[in-house]
């Protein structure tokens, strides 16, 4: 009858030996547990579960108390695991039948690694194997029997079965992960060079990549690969994890040479087919990553000895290719070369480039010099790059790169912005079926979270070869500028023209510098710089001089709506309510100001200057007229959060109960509640405002999407800040 000896080596295991002891005591002839040195109850533990429990002392090398467990076994076969690991029933079962009629000398087996998203890496492993003398672990760490086997009866001796282990030991909940990683780390560092093999650098690799540092494991694994046959047990898990820390230091092109170099040398592990999608994906190729994908999952299942991932961060092949499908054009690839002017917003880049890749046939990055590596990450991602000579303008750059290109059709980007699926489109239909030649696009530069805090201006940015000195047709089609929705503070480019320096101090909030850098600008052409210097004059209250400014503006620009409105609060802040009255009545005749021709903020020719003659109103007493003003104001596009604050404060002068009140004028949702929440919290009534802000939040969970998250959150900022403000001062006068 053929026998089986289980063995282990332990150190403070307390907390696991019960499972994983009571796990092979059905199938085991005897179970023999080498002790390093347990300061808790591990040994009395084990014994108690019947195993022979044999103590020495630790010597830094997990070979020699592998082997000493080995030497100690009597059976015919040795099965070996670690105290957090477990045999679950039905591979007990498998592991019985297996005994019965052997074939090999030793067995793979597949691990199960369990972590706080579920089982994440199955990957085989030889842990079955005939008791023999000569059969013994080498290394001090990341120990391995399959060189002995192999060397004493070569490479046909190994067979692969369905037992399967279950292994705990990287749950984060269960393990202190950090701590083990570190004692690996100091084991592995005093090999000598000599010991300093692939499996070493694979090892050291892994190490560095549980402790996050990526660019060590990069370094381990790619020096590993050098001398690694990557057909051999570790090497499919070597190629896949040297793909994924590539990606996630956003090195595609790179990942995407190494996955097709090791395609048709490990045809059947078609994880690499599916992390080249990814790759893809990941830089806006959808419809090759659509490809790759469907490929994938044509594949057969994964072969046991292969490791097995699941998906890449917890998404499946299936999941990404429906992203990809939504993603992908329709039709050929137009053609069209983009040429992206960047150098210092690297976080914004890949979104940029993910946005118009699936429409570009060349995609070209114009690197003005940017210390965070934005041109590195452009060609990653797929650009040619081209470097911006010293001191020569980004405007220069961008003719000499368009001289460069091949495509008809030009489109120029800067690294902030990005294009959204639906104008994406649109372009295409433009370089497809267009009768012109060159094309000024709506630029939208996002203030904050909601895309009516926005200022619109025009560009050309699309031109045919023929068109580029056209003066463009302006198209529906918005491009959107996201630098300045986040903090931070990026690398200006010093061979942007004093306008564009001015305009970015103003949007930084540094009003002072921009107000000194657009005064001078007398001879400039471009009309916003009235708006801009004008409002940086208004935000450091310089109302006079704002007033003058504005004049000119309007004196030259008479349709310029947004520098009437500004004159408007300008006349308000000087106490000149009949002055402001009639400027706003004045933008409400003109309308707002065409995006083609200045740059604007939506709404100055309609709700802001209804808000506005509101607030007026409200101050003379007439609450009546005011609340009309506010309530026309709600009805108008990008006017509803503006107006329904303002209206707010009015509440305790609204004709009904609030509730009944908004529900009248067809204004009660999630935003108007938050809204009102908020107004209360400011007026001191917190109960009431908590009774709003719980009720705003129930609407918006049953609410379809897309829901406005940011208005609810905004409030609850509000109503908690108040709320802590006045325990504050409560605290204080007690």
């Amino acid at each position: 009858m053929t026998t089986l000896s289980v063995c282990l080596i332990a150190k403070n295991e307390a907390a696991n030996i019960e499972r994983c002891l009571n796990s092979v005591r059905p199938y085991a002839d005897e179970i023999v547990l080498v002790d390093t040195g347990s300061s808790d109850a591990t040994p009395e533990l084990a014994a108690s579960l019947g195993a022979r429990v044999i103590r020495t002392e630790w010597i830094n090398d997990f070979s020699a108390a592998r082997n000493l467990s080995l030497s100690q076994a009597t059976g015919d076969w040795i099965l070996f695991l670690d105290c957090d690991e477990e045999l679950p029933p039905d591979s007990g079962e498998v592991l019985a039948r297996l005994l019965g009629e052997p074939k090999h000398e030793g067995y793979f087996v597949t691990v199960e690694n369990l972590t706080d998203k579920g089982n994440e890496l199955n990957f085989p492993s030889v842990r079955l194997f005939r008791n023999r003398s000569c059969f013994r672990f080498q290394g001090r760490i990341h120990e391995q029997i399959v060189p002995s086997i192999l060397a004493n009866y070569g490479q046909d001796c190994l067979g692969q079965s369905q037992v399967v282990v279950v292994h705990h030991g990287y749950h984060p909940q269960t393990t202190n992960i950090r701590a083990k990683t570190r004692r690996n780390l100091e084991i592995l560092l005093t090999y000598g060079e000599e010991e300093r093999d692939g499996f070493f650098h694979y090892n050291l690799g892994t190490e560095y990549w549980r402790m996050g540092e990526r660019e060590k494991a990069l370094e381990s694994y790619l020096h590993a690969l050098e001398s690694v046959n990557p057909a051999i047990y570790f090497g499919p898990i070597l190629v896949r994890r040297t793909a994924t820390i590539l990606m996630e230091l956003n090195r595609y092109r790179t990942a995407i040479e190494k996955l097709r170099h090791y395609q048709p040398l490990l045809k059947e592990f078609s994880d690499l087919v599916f992390l080249e999608g990814a790759c893809h994906l990941a830089c806006g190729r959808y419809s090759r990553a659509a490809a790759l994908f469907k490929r994938y999952l044509k594949m057969p299942p994964v072969p046991r000895h292969y490791p097995q991932e699941k998906g890449f961060h917890g998404f499946s092949a299936g999941t990404m290719l429906d992203w990809a499908r939504d993603q992908a054009r329709k039709g050929e690839v137009p053609d069209l070369a983009v040429i992206i002017a960047g150098g210092g917003c690297k976080e914004i880049l890949p979104r940029c480039i993910r946005g118009i890749q699936e429409a570009a046939r060349e995609l070209v990055y114009l690197d003005a010099g940017s210390r965070q590596g934005s041109g590195e990450l452009a060609f990653e991602m797929g650009a040619s790059t081209m470097p911006v000579q010293t001191g020569q303008s980004l405007d220069a750059a961008a003719a000499q790169a368009c001289g460069r290109v091949q495509a008809k059709w030009i489109l120029l980007l800067n690294e902030d912005e990005v294009l959204a699926p639906a104008a994406r489109e649109g372009l295409l239909r433009l370089v497809r079926n267009s009768g012109r030649t060159a094309y000024r696009l709506r630029v939208r530069t996002l203030l904050g979270p909601s895309g009516d805090d926005c200022h619109l201006h025009g560009e050309l940015r699309l031109f045919h070869r023929k068109g580029a000195h056209q003066e463009g047709q302006p198209a529906d089609i918005t491009i959107d500028r996201l630098r300045y929705t986040r903090p931070g503070k990026d690398q200006v480019f010093a061979g942007d023209s004093a306008y564009r320096q001015g305009v970015d101090r103003f949007y930084r909030n540094d009003f002072p510098a921009a107000a000194e850098c657009l005064a001078t600008l007398t001879e400039e052409r471009e009309p916003a710089r009235f708006f801009f210097c004008g409002l940086s004059l208004i935000n450091t209250g310089q109302f006079t001089t704002a007033l003058e400014v504005l004049d000119e503006g309007v004196r030259q620009h008479a349709d310029y709506t947004d520098l009437k409105y500004l004159k408007g609060i300008t006349h308000f802040q000087l106490g000149d309510g009949a002055a402001a009255e009639r400027e706003f009545l004045t933008c409400l005749e003109l309308g707002d100001a065409p995006w083609p021709n200045y740059t604007v903020n939506p709404g100055s020719g309609t709700h802001r200057p209804l808000c506005s003659l509101g607030a007026i109103l409200a101050a003379r007493g007439d609450v009546p007229g005011a609340m009309e003003l506010f309530l026309r104001a709600t009805d108008i596009p990008g006017g509803f959060e503006p107006a329904m604050e303002r209206l707010s404060f009015l509440v305790d002068e609204w004709p009904l109960e609030p509730l009944a009140f908004l529900e009248s004028h067809n204004l009660l949702n999630s935003v108007s509640l938050g809204i009102l929440a908020a107004a209360m919290s400011g007026k001191g009534r917190h109960r009431e405002g908590l009774e709003y802000l719980s009720l705003a939040g129930r609407r918006l969970a049953e609410e379809p999407a897309p829901r406005n998250v940011a208005a609810w959150q905004k409030a609850m900022e509000h109503f908690l800040t108040s709320l802590a403000w006045k325990a504050g001062v409560e605290e204080i006068l007690a």
